[in-house]
């Protein structure tokens, strides 16, 4: 015996375009909250360890702010620009889940995230900060009809 469904799928105007929309601007604004918690936890010597996140910084319209760069005691090589050139950030947006991913390839950045270093304020944790940061404004900003999505895609990993 065999049998037959038939389904009436309902169609929205520019449905997906809609919801693409609404999950940049999620996006965007989730960014912006990792971006300027992560930097709050990241101190300013050479600005370059801050520079990191310039480039994210910029796309999204988040101000660094450098005002403490002690710049003038370290290499010339070491500044936000170096900084800037050693990291990069992706977005993606694939079967429906949006994708945030920045790296660094600065070996003291990494080192004073999670480590004691020559930095008086290291270990840093500024990625694990951020995260916190970020999954509270999501819940507390989109709301709980999102909640359990949001519980469950937000990560953080080392290396």
């Amino acid at each position: 015996m065999r049998g037959k469904a038939t389904y009436r799928i309902i169609k929205f105007k520019n449905f997906d375009t809609n919801i693409r929309a609404a999950i940049n601007e999620v996006m965007a604004n989730a960014i912006k909250v990792f971006v300027d918690s992560t930097a709050s936890k990241i101190p300013v010597w050479s600005g370059q360890a801050r520079g990191t996140l310039a480039n994210v910084a910029d796309r999204f319209g988040v101000d660094l702010d450098f005002s403490n760069n002690h710049s003038r005691r370290v290499s010339r090589y070491k500044n936000p620009l170096t900084g800037r050139a050693l990291s990069s950030y992706k977005l993606d947006y694939t079967s429906g889940i949006a994708y945030f991913e920045w790296r660094t390839s600065l070996n003291y950045m990494v080192a004073g995230e999670t480590g004691k270093t020559v930095s008086p304020t290291s270990p840093w944790r500024s990625l694990p900060y951020a995260r916190g940061k970020v999954k509270n404004f999501l819940l507390n900003y989109y709301g709980e009809a999102i909640r359990d999505a949001i519980r469950a895609s937000i990560t953080y990993k080392r290396g």
